[in-house]
């Protein structure tokens, strides 16, 4: 689990928090306000999605533990997304033409400015792979495949 939540029996006393009947069950109205109690933001339709899965009027801390690491996983797939996008974003700042393609000089000037000094060589082995035969490069796919640790 991510380091910002809480350790496990700290989400269980929280958990307990909102039992209103003293049966450590929760109503299952309640897993979102519990799920931000705890530092995650799950947007409505995944609070819906997740507690139309249990047929159940009331949950237990073991039927909230699975969905609230499903919550987690969400929100992290989507800083991810989100992440992607700015450096795509950024790449597309250097895009002249706007055509998704960029110029490997170009990735070594900016690279450069920001402070990293690359030879020609050491450009061409670490961009290597997403360079095409006219000496571009296709940043989205790139950005895409350094994140996701995939090889062109």
């Amino acid at each position: 689990m991510s380091p910002k939540y809480l350790p496990e029996d700290e989400m269980r006393d929280y958990f307990r928090l909102f039992d209103t009947k003293g049966d450590n069950k929760i109503a299952k109205e309640e897993f979102g306000n519990v799920a931000r109690a705890l530092g995650a933001n799950p947007t409505n339709q995944e609070i819906k999605t997740l507690t139309s899965n249990n047929a159940n009027e009331r949950l237990t801390y073991e039927d909230f533990y699975p969905m609230f690491q499903s919550v987690i996983k969400m929100e992290e797939e989507r800083a991810q997304t989100h992440d992607q996008e700015k450096i795509v974003a950024g790449f597309r700042a250097f895009d002249r033409e706007g055509t998704g393609l960029i110029i490997c000089s170009d990735v070594q000037n900016i690279l450069e400015k920001l402070g990293e000094r690359l030879t020609s060589d050491e450009c061409n082995s670490i961009l290597g792979p997403f360079i095409d035969s006219d000496g571009k490069i296709e940043y989205e796919k790139m950005v895409n495949n350094i994140l996701n640790d995939e090889t062109k």
